[in-house]
């Protein structure tokens, strides 16, 4: 029926959620470690937003997570703005800890993308 939402399970949006608070939950822990409190209520608000809208754009999460923590030890609030100058560098493919990145699936790890993973000799 027109103007009623596709009734889903729900999981993309429970996936993107659980990403979202966990970029939020990578910010507050990393401030509440530097300052000694917890952020105001409207910078965590302001950090969420950011995160939902990257996270919707196809950012990566741990990346984000990475740079919400960076962002609080700066003292910053502006996730958008921190991403835009610290865009992942082209390279080997790797991530920080070593795991391959999908060559068709650039935002994901060989694992996390069946058709590469299968592909993968055991």
């Amino acid at each position: 029926m027109p103007g009623q939402r596709e009734n889903t399970d729900g999981s993309d949006e429970d996936s993107v959620s659980a990403a979202v608070e966990s970029v939020v939950g990578a910010y507050v822990a990393t401030y509440v470690s530097t300052v000694g409190v917890r952020p105001r209520p409207y910078v965590v608000q302001r950090v969420r937003r950011d995160a939902a809208a990257l996270l919707a754009a196809g950012r990566d999460a741990l990346f984000l997570e990475r740079l919400a923590a960076d962002l609080a030890v700066q003292g910053w609030e502006d996730l958008v703005k921190h991403v835009s100058k610290n865009q992942p560098k082209a390279g080997s493919g790797r991530s920080a800890g070593g795991a391959e990145r999908c060559a068709d699936h650039p935002a994901r790890y060989r694992v996390g993308c069946l058709d590469c993973a299968m592909a993968v000799p055991v």
